[in-house]
């Protein structure tokens, strides 16, 4: 390793929220930190790109410090990032020409995808009318910002799991796209260096770049298809393993998209589905943003529901759902002149059980594959009484871990492709790191049956 000790770090954009973790040659975490960017984010989703960037970069000193150790003590570093961000950029002099955008929670075709590069082409038509210069611009998702930055230019990749990915090798074919398009990420390895300027004269091999979903996958230890992993985070995800190759689409609820795992010397199965369910997360960000429920109301809520479950059960007044007529915006219904903000906050976190549902549902009806158990981290919006809800619902056990699963698997996997760890020393600290709770199932509730078939109406207009 270069006489490095042998530390690893994982970096990873959720969000407004950056995070990143030091873990050390015994897979323990000896450093963490993270940033919010309270303006970083708008009301579309969008994410101020230099922002993130300046971010990140002292986020990595501030992981340093908390670690007490130096750059020159790191072996790698992995990146990870949401697999639905846009980021488009001049390539010559690094600034960007839009917002980090979200795509759109649908279907998209190459021609969708077009659609989203015209600022970049249209940047590079105006150089090539005023300068030599031909298609000086670069396109890819926040993993791609932050690796082309971090490497000073060098270094312009996207995960494989990223839906960008998908349109990439079509788009590579018209001369006007395929200067600013990224090289796909599909296996972990040397990917680039981060520039001395950053780490105070140290060099580091960017090892793993990868998105949410699959670092989570990772860092939660899932290795079978029996298994799902779920984050109640915003803009929340239900992840399963598999061997198929295919997109399931089911109906509004039920669509899962298939994407290439990180990890293919980690499990049998090359493959995972992502089915996401932004909806109810987007009334809890209401609420905590602009409906008077304050950050720090969430964080009484997550103390007093230890101790007092929050509605779930007993208040089913209010209704979450989805508008399939109306992207990205959600519908609550049931609301009476004495409705309590707390029964909106519970008719949200019934409504993300619901769709965890449909989505386990799905995926046993079309593969065959029988999930026995959901697992999940503590963060988010994630609370006792959802845990215990989520397995009434579903009929399974969910296992809770404490600890940032993402971050954790992030550094871990950069930590194998640097050949610091082996598989099998990985999976050993995986399974046994972290407290986990698990919140049993006792059968499913027949009451519960008439809410989910009418919160089904709301969210796609078909009963069920």
């Amino acid at each position: 390793m270069n006489g490095r000790s042998q530390y690893v770090m994982g970096l990873l954009q959720r969000n407004n929220t950056l995070s990143a973790a030091i873990v050390d040659r015994h897979g323990q975490v000896t450093g963490m930190a993270e940033r919010v960017f309270d303006d970083g984010e708008t009301a579309q989703g969008e994410l101020d790109a230099d922002a993130l960037l300046s971010g990140a970069i002292t986020l990595i000193e501030t992981a340093l410090r908390r670690a007490d150790i130096s750059a020159w003590e790191l072996s790698a570093i992995g990146v990870a990032a949401a697999d639905d961000m846009m980021a488009i950029w001049d390539s010559v002099s690094g600034a960007p020409l839009a917002p980090i955008r979200p795509l759109p929670d649908t279907d998209l075709t190459d021609e969708d995808m077009t659609e989203w590069l015209e600022p970049c082409l249209r940047k590079a038509k105006e150089q090539r009318d005023t300068s030599s210069r031909r298609g000086a611009c670069r396109v890819g998702g926040v993993e791609s910002w932050l690796v082309w930055n971090l490497t000073q230019g060098n270094t312009h990749v996207l995960a494989s799991g990223h839906r960008f990915a998908a349109h990439v090798e079509t788009l590579s074919q018209s001369s006007e796209t395929a200067s600013a398009l990224p090289r796909i990420v599909d296996e972990q390895g040397s990917v680039g260096t981060i520039s001395a300027t950053y780490l105070h004269g140290a060099t580091v091999p960017i090892t793993a770049v990868t998105t949410i979903a699959g670092s989570t996958l990772f860092g939660a230890a899932i290795s079978g298809p029996n298994e799902a992993f779920v984050s109640y985070q915003h803009q929340g995800f239900a992840a399963f393993l598999t061997a198929e190759e295919k997109d399931i689409r089911v109906d509004a609820l039920g669509r899962l998209t298939n994407h290439p795992v990180p990890m293919r010397n980690y499990t049998l199965y090359p493959r995972m589905f992502v089915g996401r369910f932004g909806a109810p997360q987007l009334v809890l960000d209401w609420l905590e943003g602009r409906g008077g429920l304050r950050a720090a109301d969430l964080k009484e809520h997550r103390e007093l529901d230890k101790q007092i479950a929050l509605p779930l059960f007993t208040d089913r007044s209010v209704l979450v759902g989805s508008m399939p007529q109306a992207l990205g915006q959600s519908a609550i219904v049931g609301i009476e002149s004495t409705t309590s903000l707390d029964s909106i906050y519970a008719a949200a976190l019934r409504a993300m059980s619901y769709h965890v549902a449909e989505l386990v549902e799905n995926v046993q009806r079309v593969t065959g594959q029988r999930i026995l158990r959901l697992h999940t981290d503590a963060g988010g919006y994630a609370l006792p009484s959802l845990f215990s809800f989520q397995a009434a619902i579903v009929d399974r056990p969910v296992t809770v871990r404490h600890g940032d699963s993402a971050t954790l698997g992030t550094a871990l996997l950069a930590g194998l492709a640097a050949g610091v760890w082996t598989p099998g020393q990985v999976l050993d600290w995986l399974d046994n790191a972290g407290t986990t709770e698990i919140y049993e199932a006792h059968g499913l509730d027949p009451s519960l049956s008439d809410e989910r078939r009418a919160w089904r109406q709301l969210s796609c207009g078909v009963s069920g």
